[in-house]
């Protein structure tokens, strides 16, 4: 009886499906968005140096639109990728710490019912 019983323990994953359900959504975001900011940034400094080359001209004026719109784009990549993984990391490390004390109560109730079943 000791035997089966350790086994459900041990394959038991009672966090698996809470990893399967959030982890790859933040995963996702926190991995892709700074790669994204990154794209709009070379847009934009593509379209800054595009107006350099139709109006010949070097001023503020004719650079500043690309260059404000690759800031931005920028901007907003790190505002979703930073958040994402901070939570990525906190919800990971609940996650573990739940399933850690779910384990360590099943434990504890099959030695308890053991030490009751035995004797």
């Amino acid at each position: 009886m000791a035997q089966t019983s350790s086994f459900f323990v041990s394959t038991y994953n009672p966090t698996g499906f809470l990893n399967f359900v959030a982890s790859p959504w933040i995963w996702r975001i926190g991995a892709t968005s700074p790669f994204i900011g990154l794209f709009g940034t070379v847009w934009g400094i593509i379209e800054a140096f595009q107006a350099l080359g139709l109006t010949g001209s070097t001023s503020m004026r004719t650079v500043a639109p690309g260059i404000a719109n690759a800031l931005v784009a920028t901007a907003l990549g790190l505002a979703a990728a930073i958040p994402a993984a901070v939570f990525y990391n906190h919800f990971g490390h609940l996650i573990k710490e739940i399933g850690a004390r779910m384990e360590d109560f099943s434990l504890e109730f099959l030695n308890l019912t053991e030490r009751m079943f035995e004797g």
